[in-house]
Parts: C-alpha cells; sequence; structure tokens
C-alpha cells in the first residue's frame, strides 16, 4: 500500500482546526484511495499545527467521508465516492499594515470572534505605496483596517467584493465603503475633560505629527477646552511634535530644562498608547515623575497600558464591539451600503498615570 514520503519544508503556520482541515482535504484530494495518513505528530509537523487542530481536522475529514479508519492499522484515504458533499466554511480576509500596536492587536481581538461565528481567517498585511492587492479567491468578504487603506476598500468594492473598512476618517473625508469606528470626538473630549477636572489648565498633545483640531479627536479635545473656559477655568492647549521629541532625546538636558520650567504642561495627551509608554519613559529617564509631575493619557487600552508603571489612564475604544460589528454587517444577507457607518461608543479607563495637579514646589 502507498505510504507517505515525509515533507521537509515548513508551511506557514496554521491557525485554527478550519484551516488544517481544508489543508488536509486538498492534500488527501491528491493522493490515490487506500494511501495511509501519517500519523498525528507527522501531520502536525508536516502542517506546522497544533495537535488539537489536526485531531479536529481528521475528525472532521472521517465524518464527511475523505479518510477512513481500520482497527489497528491506521488512517487511509478514502474512495471518492464515500465524500459526504458539504458546505464550504466563509473565509474573511483581514487586511491592515501591521504597526506592532493597534492593528496588531485588532487582529488578535478578531481570531476568536470568527472562530466564535465559525468563519474561517486570513490574515494579510499590506504597504499602500507598494500598491500590490493581496487578493484571496472565493471570500465572503474582506474587512480592512486603517482610513490609508481607503482606496484599497473602494477598489475591492468596485470589483464586486463584499467590503467593510475599520477606520476614522479624517476632517472632510467621506469613505465610499461601508464603514465601522470608534467615536473620535467623544474619546478625544473623554481625556480633555478628565485632565481638566483633575485640575490641569495647560495640557500639551502629541504623539502625531500635523494634529489637526479639526479631526473627530480634535474637535472633542476643543469642545472640553471651550466649556472650562465657559466656566471661568482656561485652559491652555499646546503641541510636542515628533521634531521637538527627537531633539531631546539627543539633549536630554534641554528636555529637563523645558519641563522644569514654570510654565510647562502639568498633563500630556498621547496618540496612541505604544507611543504614550515611550514618552513615559523617557520623562522617566529625565527624572520628570509621572503623575506627580506630569499626568500622562494614552488612547487604545492595548494591554501593555495595564502592564507598565505607573499603569496608563487611556481610552477604550471599544476594540471588540467595533470588529463585532464589522463582521456583522460582512456576514448579513442583504446587500451592504457604501454610505453606512457604524459608531462605537469609547469609555475611559482610569488608571495611575493621571492624578490631581499638585503645586510646584
Amino acid at each position: 500500500m502507498p505510504v507517505i514520503a515525509e515533507n521537509s519544508s515548513t508551511p506557514e503556520r496554521k491557525t485554527n482546526a478550519q484551516s488544517v482541515t481544508r489543508a488536509l482535504e486538498e492534500w488527501c484530494a491528491t493522493l490515490a484511495p487506500g494511501t495511509r495518513i501519517p500519523t498525528r505528530t507527522e501531520l502536525m509537523r508536516r502542517f506546522n499545527a497544533s495537535e488539537r487542530a489536526v485531531l479536529s481536522a481528521l475528525d472532521d475529514l472521517r465524518r464527511n467521508g475523505y479518510v477512513t479508519t481500520r482497527q489497528g492499522a491506521g488512517t487511509f484515504v478514502a474512495s471518492p465516492k464515500s465524500v459526504v458533499p458539504r458546505q464550504t466554511t466563509p473565509t474573511i480576509v483581514a487586511i491592515a499594515s501591521p504597526d506592532h500596536s493597534f492593528y496588531d492587536r485588532a487582529l488578535e481581538v478578531l481570531l476568536p470572534l470568527t472562530e466564535g461565528a465559525d468563519l474561517s481567517l486570513i490574515c494579510r498585511p499590506f504597504v499602500p505605496r507598494e500598491g500590490v492587492i493581496p487578493a484571496i479567491e472565493d471570500a465572503a468578504g474582506y474587512l480592512l483596517f486603517g482610513r490609508a487603506l481607503a482606496p484599497l476598500a473602494t477598489q475591492l468594492q468596485s470589483e464586486g467584493k463584499r467590503v467593510v473598512l475599520v477606520a476614522t476618517p479624517a476632517a472632510d473625508e467621506l469613505f465610499q465603503v461601508p464603514n465601522v469606528r470608534g467615536d473620535q470626538q467623544k474619546g478625544g473630549y473623554l481625556v480633555a475633560r478628565h485632565l481638566i477636572e483633575l485640575g490641569h489648565r495647560r495640557i500639551a498633545i502629541t504623539g502625531s505629527d500635523g494634529f489637526d483640531m479639526r479631526s473627530p479627536r480634535g474637535m472633542g479635545i476643543q469642545k472640553a477646552v471651550n466649556e472650562a473656559d465657559k466656566a471661568g477655568t482656561p485652559v491652555q492647549l499646546s503641541f510636542i511634535l515628533s521634531q521637538q521629541f527627537h531633539s531631546w532625546k539627543r539633549d536630554a538636558s534641554d528636555a529637563r530644562r523645558f519641563w522644569e520650567q514654570a510654565a510647562a504642561p502639568t498633563a500630556i495627551a498621547v496618540w496612541n498608547d505604544h507611543e504614550s509608554l515611550i514618552f513615559m519613559g523617557f520623562l522617566n529617564y529625565i527624572g520628570i515623575r509621572v503623575p506627580d509631575q506630569v499626568s500622562v493619557v494614552g488612547y487604545d487600552n492595548l494591554p501593555i497600558s495595564q502592564q507598565c508603571h505607573p499603569a496608563l489612564t487611556t481610552v477604550d475604544g471599544a476594540l471588540e464591539a467595533q470588529l463585532q460589528a464589522a463582521l456583522d454587517l460582512l456576514t448579513q444577507s442583504q446587500p451592504l451600503n457604501p454610505h453606512q457607518s457604524v459608531v462605537v461608543l469609547p469609555t475611559l479607563t482610569r488608571r495611575d498615570s493621571s492624578a490631581l495637579l499638585k503645586p510646584r514646589s
């Protein structure tokens, strides 16, 4: 009887049982009936998959007639007439530009959501300047992350594909595809109001060069500042751009003089959690204490925001709710409305990096 030779190449790691089942089905289709299947240990190595995924896949193949098990002899490829027709698991293609921060976290959250909905997930990186479209045959839908991928989302939609974009438009921007996003205006408002309520009147914004106060988050920050002005507690906003931050890293004494001056900001609203941790580390390096001297607030509520000292106050954009809404749109039976938007409300997560303003000594 035929026996399968060992495959020396190492394939891409399979992330769930459905992908292993699909790979095994395709592989068995190339083999003659009666060919003995390798042991599960050999299959784990061949398909670079976990034992649990391989066992689940073998069960699926037996149930659907692709393989048969003979007591004491092993598992064998079955006759084609034994195969039971079944529906293919829908596949969702997630496309993002890896950033080792928010979008990487989004893909981590997305995987269990697709598994729970009996969907297969394929993740593809994309670099807009390279202009390469990672096409996938017979995908049930495409989920794209970030406004930089809006042109790609529009192109895929024009080709007849179901597309949802998870991103916040810039000021005066209108997406031409279904869109899910967090309410960035509400998020900016929560950050600024929190710091104002703690007594801070000099607030710096950092983490995004060319920050546009007309953007949703900028409008939210400005709304909280306007409310404070009307209440008789004027607030001064300032901006710390990356060029200045890089200059400080070259000359720490210059940074120290800036933060020790009487008119220095007493609080910083940082664009995201990842950059918040970098900024807090630098402040600690130059001897500025957080939150005793400067309060810091981030955005996104990534897991790392709890794993630092002090733990980071941040805005939780309800990422899981955003992704669930996007999946609901992609899998609904009705045609997608290209102008449909789903907006999810954020919340403020208070931790130790922000505190009541203390008088300067």
